[in-house]
């Protein structure tokens, strides 16, 4: 970049750098959809190894855009209210971050769907073994780590779902593409998903009770 770090300018090739990395996000999403759906309806035809990548994939790829459009539409409020000076049309950016942030939700929404109705299959996993979610809603990455969906660790989670994400389109967004995916994230990475994110969830439930958010129980959302 050639404007100055911190000056408007610089502020606005940023801005829309993350936006151009949005599209190219949210449309890879809107891509791989489709490829994990049929894979988790044909179990035969993928291996459970290239089954868990695409996952993770879209798991990944599905927090990053989320950040990001979190990013943009914090940047354009701040901007709408004086803050910091972009160098572009805040009106049409706007709508775009809007739309973008509608289709994220959408593939989500889909994937959610399709995952409810995949009761047979989930049967059959059952049958076999496998673990099925005590709670449509829970916190199934938190539960498998903790051990419990009423662990302390898991409350402050809870909370911050509730009380923080779900109060944002963005958020909701972001808590509805975690129930997209963590249920068979869970089933399929077992001890291997509960090391990896054993840490960077702890550190988060330290970083929010330090901020005031509470372990105790209550009526939750969910």
């Amino acid at each position: 970049m050639s404007a100055e770090v911190g000056s408007d300018a610089w502020l606005t090739e940023v801005f829309r750098a993350k936006l151009s990395d949005s599209i190219q996000g949210v449309a890879l999403l809107e891509e791989l959809a489709p490829t994990l759906r049929r894979a988790y309806a044909s179990p035969s035809k993928v291996d459970e190894h290239t089954y868990s990548e695409m996952l993770e994939q879209f798991k990944t790829l599905g927090g990053a855009v989320a950040g990001s459009l979190q990013v943009l539409d914090d940047t354009l409020t701040q901007h709408e209210a004086g803050v910091v000076n972009l160098q572009l049309n805040p009106h049409t950016t706007r709508i775009e971050v809007e739309n973008l942030a509608d289709r994220f939700g959408s593939t989500f929404d889909d994937m959610n769907k399709f995952f409810d109705s995949m009761s047979s299959l989930n049967d059959r996993l059952v049958a076999e073994g496998a673990a099925r979610p005590a709670k449509k809603n829970g916190c199934y990455v938190a539960t498998a780590i903790y051990g419990s969906y009423d662990a302390p660790e898991v409350w402050v989670l809870r909370r911050f779902r509730d009380d923080v994400l779900n109060r944002t389109t963005l958020g909701q967004a972001f808590i509805r593409a975690y129930y997209a995916v963590s249920p068979t994230a869970v089933r399929h990475g077992g001890p291997m998903l509960r090391r990896v994110c054993a840490r960077p969830i702890t550190l988060l439930v330290e970083t929010l009770r330090s901020r005031g958010i509470s372990d105790a129980p209550y009526n939750d959302q969910h």
